[in-house]
């Protein structure tokens, strides 16, 4: 679309050069007619002789203007004349003269300062994104940019990166420390107790909500001679055994309680006073990040985070898209609120202009003289005629008149004065 209304722009500028060149060089042929019917008359009276000077004159005029027009962007005729077709010859100096003309006057590091602390990017950025539809337009772009993004993503890359990201995380954090805190806190506020009792009471619920089961599965593995009632009658021994131990778990001064409580008490020393338990500590928290089975979980949550993304996003839904919509519209209405934001964002776009253009300059200027050098040199000079052309024929109109207003004045001076 952009193109063909280049192609329609550059139609346009075309036509319209065109015509004015036609008017030019009508008024051109007007006045060598009008000075060829004038010479041809003999014995001209006063009047003819002077439309005869200043037809002479136009003609002389508009022929050395259509002379110097024409010398800028092609040989007159076709003849190579000296110093003619000026910018096809000269197209690389142009290309230079520009470049160093933007890099000294464009982006001198005073002049963009100077230039953006005016500008207030940050206030028109605000403006720009509290409209709905500049924001609704943001936040089409933005979302479907994300599946594109993320199937551009080397999954494989990614699950190194999340691994490497937690192995280096993880291996700085010194989990003794911590442990040894979480352990005095349960043991200092009895809460290790409470903890030890809802174990033993999920275990318990357990066992009693599939004691059915557990008959079955004896019996399953029961040899053929023994009765059923034998199977169930040992199962239930069993589990009433077990239920009852768990009971007694639950007493503060069961022996295996003590046990476990002074166990606990043991860790929490070895925690604060061994520097090998804490190394054995740190040795198995490595070898936890480092196995298979966590890098294998990790990439699963990326896999299931990236489907889990593109399906709300591939295509959006219409809350989807209404709530970043509102989101970008309430940045920007934020933005255009809050002052110091404002100016915040004016430094940071200040900052990488010229931390990211400034001291490319030089560079940028060579970048334009090398496009300027490679372009053709009859392109060039095409593209510049279009554009100053339709002035330039005005030119050569003013020479044709100006020189048949010079011709008549020649004429009268040396006619009243000498």
């Amino acid at each position: 679309m952009t193109e063909l209304l280049a192609a329609e722009d550059e139609a346009e500028k075309r036509r319209v050069l065109r015509r004015h060149q036609r008017s030019a060089t009508g008024l051109l042929v007007v006045a060598a007619i009008v000075f060829l019917v004038s010479h041809a008359i003999p014995d001209p009276p006063f009047l003819v002789q002077l439309i005869e000077a200043g037809a002479e004159a136009a003609v002389v005029g508009g022929l050395a203007d259509w002379f110097a027009v024409t010398a800028l962007f092609r040989h007159p005729l076709g003849i190579p004349i000296p110093h003619t077709a000026l910018i096809p010859r000269h197209k690389d100096g142009l290309g230079r003269g520009l470049g160093t003309f933007i890099e000294r006057n464009f982006l001198a590091p005073e002049l963009v300062a100077q230039r953006l602390g005016r500008a207030d990017l940050g206030g028109k950025l605000a403006d720009w994104l509290s409209d709905r539809a500049n924001a609704a337009m943001v936040a089409g772009h933005a979302i479907g940019a994300v599946p594109h993004a993320l199937r551009a993503l080397d999954d494989q890359q990614v699950r190194d990166f999340l691994h490497r990201a937690l192995h280096e995380q993880i291996s700085k954090v010194d989990i003794a420390p911590a442990l040894l805190r979480g352990l005095s806190i349960l043991t200092e506020r009895g809460y290790h107790h409470e903890l030890f009792d809802r174990a033993i009471e999920f275990v318990r619920g357990y066992l009693t909500e599939n004691e059915q089961r557990i008959y079955e599965l004896v019996g399953e593995r029961s040899r053929w001679y023994v009765p059923p009632n034998v199977d169930r009658t040992v199962a239930r021994t069993l589990v009433q055994g077990i239920l009852r131990l768990l009971d007694e778990l639950l007493e503060r001064d069961n022996q295996t309680r003590q046990q476990f409580e002074a166990g606990l008490k043991q860790m929490i020393e070895d925690l604060r006073d061994s520097k090998g338990y804490r190394a054995r500590m740190a040795s198995i928290r490595d070898d936890v990040v480092a196995s298979p089975d966590v890098q294998a979980f990790l990439g699963s949550v990326w896999d299931d985070v990236r489907d889990l993304i593109v399906r709300n996003v591939e295509p959006p839904s219409e809350r989807l898209t209404d709530s970043v919509t509102g989101a970008i519209q309430g940045l920007g209405r934020t933005l255009a609120s809050e002052p110091e934001m404002r100016a915040r964002v004016n430094r940071n776009i200040e900052g990488l202009i010229r931390e990211f253009i400034v001291p490319w300059r030089a560079e940028i200027g060579r970048f334009i003289a090398d496009v300027v050098k490679g372009w053709d040199g009859n392109t060039v000079s095409n593209r510049m005629e279009l554009t100053v052309g339709r002035d330039l024929q005005f030119i050569r109109v003013n020479g044709t008149l100006v020189g048949a207003l010079v011709g008549a004045g020649l004429f009268l001076f040396t006619t009243f004065v000498f």
